[in-house]
Parts: structure tokens; sequence; C-alpha cells
């Protein structure tokens, strides 16, 4: 007999691991999950409520589960659905989803979405590479078991980000990227690392980019000790973008703020350079890839895949109105 009810103790949280390790690691996207990781990341999460979590049981059983989260944006976040693979297709998801639909309108929210917002982020493993992560899921894997059933229990399509992936180790600068280094060189723009002793108009960059407090940030970095370099691109000694800090991931992933330039400079393939040279900087320091996602719409997806950046797995972001 099939019975349901709300998350209750840390036995509960094991049997979710137990299952989430069983299920979720048989298509080798997911890589498994600690329990103690999974805790601290999921159900210790300052966002976790025990009335957006459910468990479904035959009899003595666990079978599934369905986890959402609500963040004080008043916005509804979905988290994850799994469901024993020899009890698929008997309506113990869709089940699940009623109860949780319940309880999101408890909350008076609008709206539930699947983006990377979501608390509870987990790794997954960089099709085609070899043993390489990108730390979070940004949204759902398109045509996976998870994206059809919520579309069919009435969330749809709201946006598309793509993750892209680069192997570093394999990294060569085009030719044509090295000529518009030199052009921009010959005309005062260059590539380097921050030194406010020497640099000015990080601040008026930040400004100029919403990014109203990242200067003032890099320069207490610097005061208290910290000399990781933050590359920049530069009019003589004038700041007019960045990509951020460069150092290496445990794993070996290269480190990516982002790619920022004053607006405007833009249009001239500064992007494109600086990102490039961050590229060889970092496989200079011994990463082994990058990867990253960007949304459909993004024009920054030109600059990766002029670094070899490659797309290595599409997500939608799935949204449902209350």
């Amino acid at each position: 007999m099939l019975k349901y009810r709300k998350i209750e103790n840390d036995n509960d949280v094991k049997l979710i691991n137990e299952l989430w390790n069983e299920e979720s690691t048989r298509g080798d996207f997911y890589q498994s999950w600690s329990y103690e990781n999974m805790k601290e990341e999921v159900f210790n999460n300052k966002f976790f409520k025990s009335d957006l979590c459910y468990l479904a049981f035959d009899n003595d059983l666990f079978v599934g589960y369905i986890l959402g989260f609500v963040k004080d944006d008043n916005v509804g976040y979905f988290h994850s659905v799994i469901i024993k693979e020899n009890y698929r297709r008997t309506h113990i998801a869709t089940n699940l989803f009623e109860l949780l639909k319940e309880a999101y309108k408890k909350y008076e929210i609008k709206r539930v979405r699947c983006v990377y917002l979501c608390p509870g982020g987990h790794s997954w493993k960089i099709p085609g590479s070899k043993n390489h992560l990108h730390p979070s899921v940004p949204a759902i894997p398109f045509n996976s078991l998870v994206y059809f059933f919520l579309t069919s229990v009435g969330f749809y399509v709201q946006g598309q980000i793509d993750a892209f992936y680069i192997n570093l180790k394999k990294y060569q600068m085009s030719e044509k990227i090295t000529s518009r280094i030199q052009e921009l060189k010959e005309k005062g723009i260059t590539f380097g690392y921050y030194d406010p002793k020497i640099h000015y108009g990080l601040k008026e960059t930040c400004e100029n980019l919403g990014h109203r407090n990242a200067e003032e940030i890099v320069n207490k970095n610097i005061a208290n000790g910290d000399n990781r370099p933050y590359l920049v691109a530069l009019k003589d000694n004038k700041v007019i973008g960045y990509t951020g800090y460069l150092y290496n991931e445990s794993d070996g992933r290269a480190h990516l703020d982002g790619v920022y330039l004053h607006s405007e400079y833009r249009g001239g393939g500064i992007g494109k350079c600086m990102f490039n040279v961050l590229c060889e900087e970092s496989r200079k320091n011994g990463s082994e890839y990058m990867s990253f996602f960007t949304g459909l719409e993004n024009i920054a997806r030109y600059i990766y895949i002029s670094a070899t950046g490659k797309i290595v797995q599409s997500f939608a972001i799935l949204a449902w109105d209350l």
C-alpha cells in the first residue's frame, strides 16, 4: 500500500541520499553525493523547509521523494524528484507533486522555477571529459526524465542555458586572437594583472558595470595580503575591463568570475582577447579545464567560442505559475 508523508528526521535524509546515489547516477551524468555533503548543502540550507519535502513508501519500502524551496524573494524553486526505477509510471511522482503544489500555495508565491538560483546545487560530470565536473546544475537537462515529467505537470520552458567546456591542456591561442592582441597593443590596450600602485579606473569601470562594491573588495583583499592575480584590460594604465581572480579549484578547474568590459570599449574584440588571455594564463597556472554556462541570448557565447569553448549540455529554465 502506497503512503506519503513529510520528511521527519535524519533517517529520512539518509533514505533520500541512498536513493539519490542509487537512481541519479544511472545515466553517468550526476556523481554520487555523500550523506554529509548532501545534508549540509540541502537539508541544513537556511531555505530548507520540511513542509516542502515529501516521501513515498510502499508499505515500509522507501520508493521516492520530491523536494522544493522557497527563498526570501518569494519565488519557489523546484529541486528534485526521484522515484525508484521499478516504481516509475505508477503516478507516484504526480502524487508527490500534488502534495508539493499544495504546500507551495501556503507561501502565497506566484511562480515556481527550475534555475541555478535554486539552493542545494550538486555537481555533474561534463560529457566527453575525463573526470571533469561542473559544480552545480544551472537548470533541468533537456530531454531528461525529470524534464519530461515536469513539462507533463504544467511546467513550461522559460529559457535556455548552455554549458561550455574548454580543455585547457589542449588550449592554444589562435593566430587571429594573437594578431588582434597585437593590434590592440598598438592602440595602447593591453592585458595584465591589477596593481593599485600603477593602475587606476577600476572603481569607475565597476560602477559602469553595476558592480558597485567590486573595487572596494579587490583593494581590501590586497590590503589583507591576498596576492592572487586579478586579470584586467588596460587602456594605458586605466582599467577598462576585468575577468577577475586567476586561480585553480581543487580538481584543476580554472576559476572564472566572468568577462566584464566598460561600455565605452565594447565591440572591438577586447572581450574576446581578454578571455583568451585568461585561458592562456590559466593553462600556464596548471589549470586542466574551464567550465561555465550562459544564456542562449547572451552574446558572450561568441567570446567563449573564440577560445575553443564547446557546448556540452543544454538546460531548460522551467517555470510553473500557481
